[in-house]
């Protein structure tokens, strides 16, 4: 087989378990732990995964005592990088086919909902097999797609993805924080509202894709920046898509556009008072930069 057909085939296999029925939940589970194994891709995953892997320390970290439930109840929780996860969860489905953990006992333990195997079951395939599963995908297409040759590569490369996917999450968290102790946040969270709401109108409007991706690319822009010049150019550009979508023909409520004009202009004064420091020192390095990036590459141009 390719590669492609192997990952194929791999997610097949796991769509049909995280699919299937309890009753048969064994059956999907020698599926999948057979998939790996004719695979040479997913054996060398998998073995790089294991090398070093230490499963009885991971039992311990992500098989706990239950915070909310019956003493004798317990959690899952995911580990922090896919290779933990990969190798982690490929142990647990080896202990299940191999009967080495009693499956029912299992679910009901570390996955209880309302004492029937059907819903821990389910809560099993979302919280262990969805997760193994993506994770198999991400890795695998990237040695489909030649961005990487060794599988490790991949597996590196995915969790430094996450890492960065984390740390930009914590990053818009930590700005919407600080954000939301100015006076105008209310304001601002409104804009972003309008835009928001535009951007979908915009996505089911017949204007050409060029024009549309133009278009929501600017909303996007413009709803997600929180410094203060992005708080500036979000409020004056809110303005000025407003009259903008009228003019291209956009569909968008008038009374939303309206108001979106009205709180930017309002808005605005209130930002350039709050940041006027910060602005004053902007602006004292603006003639520097023009000189530099503008006058003098148009100069040399002409020259």
């Amino acid at each position: 087989m390719t590669k492609r057909e192997e990952l194929e085939l791999f997610l097949k296999r796991t769509d049909e378990f995280i699919d299937a029925k309890y009753i048969i939940a064994d059956i999907k589970i020698i599926n999948v732990l057979k998939t790996i194994a004719a695979s040479e891709t997913l054996i060398a995953i998998f073995k790089n995964c294991l090398t070093d892997f230490d499963y009885n320390k991971a039992k311990k970290n992500y098989l706990v005592k239950s915070k909310f439930l019956a003493e004798d109840k317990g959690e899952f929780i995911l580990p922090p990088n896919s290779r933990e996860l990969l190798a982690f969860i490929f142990n647990i489905l080896m202990d299940i086919d191999t009967k080495r953990i009693d499956f029912s006992n299992f679910l009901t333990k570390y996955f209880y909902v309302d004492g029937s195997f059907s819903a821990s079951f389910e809560a099993f395939k979302n919280a262990m097999i969805k997760p193994f599963r993506n994770s198999v995908e991400v890795i695998m297409e990237s040695v489909i797609e030649g961005k990487v040759q060794d599988p490790l590569e991949a597996i590196t490369e995915h969790e430094e993805w996450l890492v960065k996917e984390k740390k930009l999450e914590e990053e818009k968290i930590a700005k919407e924080k600080e954000l939301s102790q100015k006076k105008y946040y209310n304001s601002v969270k409104s804009i972003k509202e309008i835009l928001l709401k535009d951007k979908t109108n915009i996505k089911n409007s017949k204007l050409k894709d060029d024009v549309k991706k133009e278009i929501v690319l600017v909303i996007d822009m413009l709803a997600n920046g929180f410094s203060w010049i992005k708080e500036l150019l979000m409020i004056l550009g809110t303005a000025i898509a407003a009259v903008g979508a009228i003019i291209i023909g956009a569909p968008a409520l008038v009374a939303g556009i309206v108001a979106a004009i009205v709180a930017a202009v309002m808005t605005l004064v209130v930002v350039i008072k709050d940041n006027w420091n910060e602005i004053c020192k902007w602006f004292k390095g603006v003639p520097g930069w023009f000189d530099k990036n503008v006058i003098k590459p148009v100069s040399s141009f002409f020259a």
